[in-house]
């Protein structure tokens, strides 16, 4: 079978787990049922190839993702700080459009991988307005807020290492808002405004992931060379044994496991 229709099967396989099938894939799967499937002695004619044209609707709906969170942007402009929010904005209008060039070259794991973070950021403002918008906390949010914070320290750790030698801008932007969006949701766990602290984390969380999947780092071990992330000195009380996180089918999965108990050392940003 030839190689480029190998490849797609995967791109689609890739499109299910990161949960955009119905916002990349599905215009993309369609053309893969029309174009036909060659033998390992076939030549694919130029006509079969997908192109712009196929990724055309995965785009259109990235771009609704877009305007809805801009919608949503605009409807608390004058209620709070949306300085972030704008940036996140930029960053995923920036991403749908690399992502249109790259499917007018017929780069098919680059438009993807471009689409996916487009999508991811427009979530993401989405998120962070809603999270702002939380600006309360109470004292039962406490533990499960410092858990929340304590694993996205880990993973914007952990992530920022893995993508520290990229030259791409659009990494760089991710990981820096990742940061930045940590050390807020850290003075708002220290103000007491937990709801809002760990609204904030997870969408710094996100971004990192979000930096990760941009690099290809993701790509690259999923193919058997990552590497765990061991033991961490974190204290007495803090020393554990723990695996990169993985990028989730919502990029969220990271949470499902945190038990409210007692809260825990909430470390400051150190990256």
């Amino acid at each position: 079978m030839h190689e480029r229709q190998v490849n797609r099967r995967r791109i689609l396989v890739g499109m299910t787990a990161a949960g955009l099938a119905a916002a990349v894939g599905g215009s993309f799967a369609r053309a893969q049922v029309a174009t036909p499937i060659a033998d390992d002695s076939a030549t694919p004619s130029a006509d079969t190839t997908p192109g712009a044209d196929e990724w055309s609707n995965a785009l259109s709906r990235v771009d609704e993702e877009i305007a809805s969170a801009q919608a949503d942007r605009d409807a608390i402009a004058s209620q709070t700080d949306v300085t972030v929010v704008d940036e996140l904005l930029s960053l995923a209008t920036a991403l749908r459009n690399q992502a249109s060039s790259a499917s007018s070259g017929s780069d098919d794991i680059l438009t993807l991988r471009l689409a996916r973070g487009a999508s991811a950021a427009a979530q993401a403002a989405v998120e962070l307005i809603k999270a702002q918008m939380a600006d309360y906390g109470l004292p039962s949010q406490q533990a499960r807020a410092s858990r929340i914070l304590e694993r996205a320290n880990e993973v914007i750790e952990a992530f920022s290492s893995e993508v520290s030698g990229s030259t791409d801008a659009n990494v760089t932007t991710a990981i820096q808002l990742a940061q930045r969006l940590y050390q807020t949701a850290y003075d708002r766990y220290n103000a007491g405004t937990y709801a809002e602290a760990m609204g904030t984390a997870s969408v710094a969380a996100k971004l990192a992931r979000i930096a990760a999947m941009l690099s290809g780092s993701l790509e690259r071990r999923g193919r058997g060379r990552g590497r765990g992330w061991g033991d961490r000195e974190r204290g007495p009380k803090h020393t554990r044994t723990h695996e990169l996180p993985e990028l989730g089918p919502e990029m969220d999965d990271w949470q499902h496991d945190l038990e409210p108990d007692e809260p825990v050392d909430v470390l400051a940003p150190s990256f």
